[in-house]
């Protein structure tokens, strides 16, 4: 496929748009609580609960996802995560009880965690080149904070029309004056619909495997399951705890500085948008640089990588806490998602690459299920946390995960690509 250039960046574009789309519908959320606070239907302890119960969904569907990942149609899997999220997205605008939301919203974490492993495979069978798989690799996982970062001023904005326009509400189902936080959740989901069937018309198609491949792969699967984990390499351990590290980090940021800019730092519902949506944009420039730095300067070691961007994170963090302005926030919002998203974006790939090669997306997705042990914590802990000890706390917190995470990746400095299957180990 990667033969024909044109192709190669179609289906690239393609899987850009459809993880982007996903992360939209992992947003809305996020941005509706500040809405559903405000009319008291949540409470600071109810926000954390809901944001946790995403990544325990989403933890829960790693294993699933990798192993139906490495069976099934890619882009087929992809499809039932964009269409399942645009669902439950709907029938989230039903109801604004806590346990109503918290139920749905580990339901869509759950189907949330289809969409990686597939992009994953894709970009694993479309660029074979270990060279140059992380560059393709890093400017595809930009998506998410493409996502993320346009997601807080569109639904924001869409809340804002909605509030504006109540005469839509009319025709909902158990509708009330205060209910414009609807639109939160069903106008991306309306968008979501009618885009996906041209998305999945662009992703790449693969050769069927035939039955005994497909027998063989199952085979070797379940011997990876229950008889493989004690002869993981040692790096992998190093990896899951690093993985924790850096999810928690992100999950921290990305769950509470709307809150802490808005309520702490008092700036307006907009300028702190706007400050989520710099960190982003930073973190879309740090993946790239990742990617090409880990293949161009490191010659395909993630290691390195990952560590130096664990210490520039540490000392970012220090000083986002100390800024007062909008337009430093900003700058340091942006520097900080920089630092953060390099290294999430090739954890994915480090693991893919040390492993035996026929089980590619379990191996991703044993990290993932580590990764979202990190997202919960930064849910309804981080709530505990922030009542306590308040935002300086949060701050102290999220630079020794800095530190964390590069003291785990050091050994793994020239950690390098394994050819071997499972059979030769």
């Amino acid at each position: 496929m990667t033969e024909n250039r044109t192709a190669a960046i179609m289906a690239a574009a393609a899987m850009f748009l459809a993880y982007s789309l996903c992360y939209l519908l992992r947003k809305t959320m996020i941005v509706t609580s500040v809405d559903l606070h405000e009319i008291g239907a949540v409470t600071d302890s109810d926000i954390g609960l809901i944001t946790s119960s995403f990544a325990l969904g989403y933890a829960l569907s790693k294993i699933p996802s990798g192993v139906a990942a490495d069976r099934f149609q890619p882009r087929q899997l992809l499809l039932f995560a964009l269409l399942g999220s645009a669902t439950i997205n709907i029938l989230l605008s039903l109801h604004n009880s806590v346990t109503w939301l918290t139920l749905l919203w580990g339901l869509n974490g759950f189907v949330q965690g289809f969409g990686w492993a597939p992009i994953a495979i894709m970009i694993k069978e479309a660029y074979p080149d270990p060279k140059q798989r992380a560059t393709w690799w890093s400017l595809i996982s930009t998506s998410q904070n493409v996502g993320a970062g346009l997601a807080p001023m569109v639904i924001t904005a869409l809340l804002a029309w909605s509030k504006d326009h109540p005469a839509w509400l009319n025709y909902l189902p158990f509708s009330t004056g205060e209910d414009y936080w609807r639109g939160g959740f069903l106008l991306p989901s309306g968008l979501i619909l009618f885009s996906t069937p041209f998305i999945y018309h662009y992703l790449p198609v693969f050769p069927k495997r035939t039955p005994h491949q497909q027998h063989q792969q199952q085979s070797e699967t379940k011997h990876w399951l229950f008889g493989l984990m004690s002869q993981l390499p040692a790096a992998m351990y190093l990896l899951f705890g690093a993985s924790i590290a850096i999810y928690l980090a992100r999950d921290t940021i990305s769950n509470w500085s709307l809150f802490v800019l808005t309520k702490d730092k008092a700036f307006g519902r907009n300028e702190a948008a706007s400050c989520l949506a710099l960190f982003e944009a930073g973190g879309i420039v740090g993946s790239l640089l990742a990617g090409i730095l880990s293949d161009r300067v490191f010659h395909g070691r993630r290691g390195p990588v990952c560590m130096l961007y664990g210490l520039g994170f540490a000392a970012s963090v220090a000083w986002l806490n100390s800024t007062t302005t909008v337009a430093e926030s900003r700058l340091a919002m942006a520097i900080t998602g920089g630092f953060l998203f390099g290294p999430q974006t090739l954890m994915g790939l480090f693991a893919m690459e040390i492993s035996p090669p026929e089980v590619a997306g379990l191996a991703s997705s044993l990290v993932s299920v580590c990764s979202q042990i990190g997202s919960a914590a930064g849910g309804y802990p981080i709530s505990l946390l922030r009542t306590y000890y308040g935002t300086d706390g949060i701050y102290v917190v999220l630079s020794c995960l800095g530190l964390a995470w590069a003291g785990l990746l050091a050994p793994v400095w020239g950690a390098r690509l394994s050819t071997k299957t499972i059979k030769e180990q």
